[in-house]
């Protein structure tokens, strides 16, 4: 009840945000259940390219705020990780005309284990997931970004 309250005392436009987080980091968790991270990441693309707004100055949220919204979203969605988390905010902010940039490292873990985890950029910020120091930096998913490169 706390979290409808929480809501609902959120601006029209907050709640619009949220409400496109939720749906954006649900859809993309259920689309990695299905299929690999790579045609994931194709098919948001395009969606992004075909739905996205010509300009990123349309007084909507910025990365930072986008960010926010999909990590508030990913606690109501079950096994929303950083991988789906950092996707939806990829997508998202494709939609809007920013260029963010997918990261992907892998460390060693607890116990000498390899751990992975995701995150977003956008010139040269860290928008979702910081915190992580990766041994090993993986490339970029190529030819996948809004502008087809």
């Amino acid at each position: 009840m706390r979290r409808v309250r929480k809501f609902f005392s959120l601006s029209r436009a907050e709640q619009g945000l949220l409400g496109e987080a939720v749906v954006a980091v649900g859809t993309i968790r259920f689309g990695l259940w299905l299929l690999p991270v790579r045609r994931v990441r194709g098919i948001t693309a395009r969606v992004a390219r075909w739905t996205g707004r010509r300009t990123r100055r349309d007084g909507g949220p910025g990365p930072i705020q986008t960010g926010r919204a999909v990590a508030r979203a990913s606690a109501c969605i079950p096994r929303a990780s950083c991988l789906p988390q950092a996707l939806a905010v990829q997508f998202l902010l494709e939609r809007r005309g920013y260029s963010p940039v997918l990261r992907i490292g892998m460390a060693r873990g607890s116990e000498g284990r390899p751990a992975a985890h995701a995150w977003v950029e956008h010139q040269g910020v860290v928008i979702l997931g910081g915190g992580f120091s990766p041994e090993i930096l993986l490339p970029v998913l190529a030819g996948e970004g809004p502008d087809g490169r």
